[in-house]
C-alpha cells in the first residue's frame, strides 16, 4: 500500500493524485488548518474537545491526520447540519 504524505512543504494538489492513494493519505495539521480556513490552534482545539474529531497518529518525529478520517467528520457535519 503507497502511502501519501501531504504538508506546508508539499505544494502536491491532492484533487490530481490517484483514487487509491487519496484514501490513504496522512495530512499535517497545518494542511487541515488551510482547508477549514482557521489557524492551526482550532485544529488542536477540535483534537482535545471533540469525541469524534480524527486522533492523529505518529509518523517518525511528525504528527499526521488520516484524510479520510478528516472528510468523513466533516461531512458529517455537514449532514447533521440539514
Amino acid at each position: 500500500m503507497m502511502l501519501l504524505i501531504i504538508g506546508m512543504r508539499s505544494k502536491m494538489n491532492i484533487l490530481s493524485t490517484p483514487s487509491h492513494t487519496v484514501n490513504s493519505s496522512l495530512v499535517s495539521v497545518q494542511y487541515i488548518a488551510e482547508r477549514l480556513g482557521v489557524n492551526v490552534r482550532p485544529v488542536w482545539r477540535l483534537v482535545s474537545s471533540e469525541k469524534d474529531f480524527p486522533r492523529p497518529v505518529k509518523v517518525g518525529g511528525s504528527t499526521r491526520f488520516s484524510l479520510v478520517e478528516v472528510n468523513a467528520y466533516i461531512e458529517g457535519l455537514l449532514t447533521r447540519r440539514k
